[in-house]
């Protein structure tokens, strides 16, 4: 259980931590400022973790869950990522308490800044892009994804003014599934933002391009200003950020592709998004303003804390000396210690990819300090509650089929459930089960497609009919522009289904009265497939360019 009270200021934790003050609340517990006495008195955050480990043996299997499955996040070492310390526990008034453990940013929030009203210009988007990837870049290769990336887990730094990426969803990820396997009473904790994180990441699939779907989300809220669900429209599963903001065909290809439903469609690395970039210029990008960007708020102290005091610039790799915070009255209670472990996951590939859901984001926070461990709760007066996923609509035998797939998973999932909690999560027994349930399924599917085909429709099988793509016919003698239209795109680095949704986009626009209704080859139909065609031709010969 968590404590029912704050820690008070001038606390010593652990003989180590010395607690400046009380930050606020999280859907993990209680965030604080201490000074780690261990590093020169560096200011670092105390993220208290709830659900608590009361017992030694329990707190004893997690550590040695952690020691097995984690480590990684522990030698990263980059400028713009802030370090992750360690899994703290200690003894506190009779109450075991579970910390984590990072490096305290002194830096400006982009999310509050873009609830200020400011803008990115185009040019700034693109250099955001330019100075984030190579970051990603860093991470993925050390088996790290970061699975949180949105304007409030970006910090500006004071004195390079380059993106800090902050928050890493995988650290808390890690920290519930030890807790969980070792028997620990948990909530269910999902590690994403509504509207910026693809479907695939929600199921628990998650991969290193799902990064990059989340980054071009939030480059283009920084630009617009506008929430996700504001450009994506979720009857059509479409991306439409025109009516806001006009860019360059080829920056919008490059955000086409990293949105994109499937991952496979999308780049599979932050390196291939730097090289489809290359050298594209769109003008003076000026520096964004960090008097701009309002400072992280204070929360009021209770009676007799010590406030915080003003923080020197951070070091990119090591430590340096600062001065000692000033010490309450009263003596410093020493706490009993409990080992401390590093913090960090390991990533393992996903064997599935599902397409994401469009919603609005949550609200920007004052600064990395407040940051909470869990999604935010919505206030009055802030912005709406996210959107719920785009619904399909039922077709005459959905439930039949829903029940049919049921009745054939359910063994298998009985299966996988009961040899991950023998053999801890492994990843090859997720995989394994998930690849013998697409065969079976797919060889079901398959002898009832041959049934059908060699004996027609049985009795017992519901009237159903496949859905059908809205296409557009090119007969001889048709527009040029419809000419060899996958080759082309995939000669102009874009993919096909990604060039159909944006003359789609664009064609709608045009003729909004033509929604809803495919073209076909009669020649009451000829100008609309020309303009359809003409569209077509003139995005791919912008992307060529």
């Amino acid at each position: 259980m968590p404590l029912s009270a704050p820690v008070p200021a001038g606390t010593l934790l652990e003989n180590r931590y010395d607690v400046v003050r009380f930050i606020g609340h999280g859907g993990f517990g209680r965030t604080y400022l201490v000074r780690d006495q261990h590093r020169f008195n560096e200011l670092c955050v105390l993220k208290e973790f709830a659900p608590q480990v009361s017992q030694p043996s329990v707190l004893k299997k997690a550590e040695e869950l952690f020691q097995r499955e984690a480590g990684t996040l522990y030698k990263l070492s980059h400028p713009q990522i802030p370090e992750f310390r360690a899994l703290s526990s200690v003894q506190y008034n009779g109450e075991s308490i579970v910390f984590l453990v990072e490096q305290f940013i002194d830096g400006h929030n982009y999310g509050e800044w873009v609830e200020n009203a400011h803008r990115l210009s185009p040019a700034q988007g693109l250099q955001l892009l330019k100075d984030l990837l190579p970051v990603l870049t860093y991470i993925h290769r050390q088996g790290v994804i970061h699975r949180d990336i949105a304007p409030d887990n970006l910090m500006c730094d004071q004195d390079t003014g380059k993106p800090i990426l902050i928050d890493f969803g995988s650290v808390k990820q890690v920290a519930e599934t030890a807790l969980r396997l070792v028997g620990s009473p948990s909530h269910a904790t999902q590690i994403h933002k509504p509207g910026y994180t693809p479907l695939e990441q929600i199921k628990g699939e998650v991969q290193p391009n799902s990064d990059l779907y989340a980054l071009a989300v939030t480059v283009l809220v920084l630009m617009t200003g506008k929430a996700p669900n504001d450009f994506f429209n979720i009857n059509t599963n479409q991306w439409n950020w025109q009516p806001f903001i006009q860019l360059n065909s080829r920056f919008e290809n490059i955000l086409y592709r990293m949105l994109a439903r499937h991952p496979s469609d999308r780049y599979r690395s932050a390196d291939e998004v730097l090289q489809a970039i290359g050298d594209l210029d769109l003008g003076p990008t000026n520096p964004i303003p960090v008097t701009a960007i309002s400072a992280p708020a204070a929360t009021t102290p209770p009676p007799g804390e010590t406030p915080a005091p003003t923080v020197p610039p951070r070091p990119q790799y090591q430590a340096a000396p600062q001065a000692a915070v000033p010490q309450a009255p009263a003596p410093k209670p020493v706490l009993s210690t409990v080992k401390t472990v590093a913090v960090a996951p390991a990533w393992n590939p996903p064997p599935t990819e599902l397409p994401p859901p469009p919603a609005a984001p949550p609200p920007a926070k004052s600064g990395y300090a407040a940051h909470s461990s869990a999604p935010p709760v919505y206030q009055p007066g802030e912005p709406p509650a996210p959107i719920s996923p785009p619904q399909v609509p039922p077709q005459s035998s959905g439930f039949f089929w829903k029940l049919i797939g049921g009745i054939v998973l359910l063994p298998f999932r009985l299966i996988k459930w009961t040899l991950k909690l023998l053999w801890g999560g492994l990843t090859l027994v997720n995989t394994l089960l998930n690849w013998i349930v697409k065969l079976i399924v797919l060889a079901v599917l398959v002898a009832i497609a041959a049934v059908a085909v060699m004996f027609g429709q049985p009795d017992w099988l519901p009237n159903f009919s496949l859905p059908t793509m809205p296409s557009i016919a090119t007969p001889s003698g048709s527009s040029e522009g419809c000419r060899n239209l996958e080759g082309r795109a995939t000669q102009a680095g874009i993919t096909y289904s990604s060039l159909n949704q944006q003359v789609n986009q664009r064609f709608y626009q045009r003729y909004p009265k033509m929604k809803g209704r495919a073209l076909t080859e009669s020649a009451e139909d000829k100008p609309m497939r020309d303009a359809w065609c003409s569209i077509a031709d003139g995005i791919l010969r912008q992307a060529g360019r």
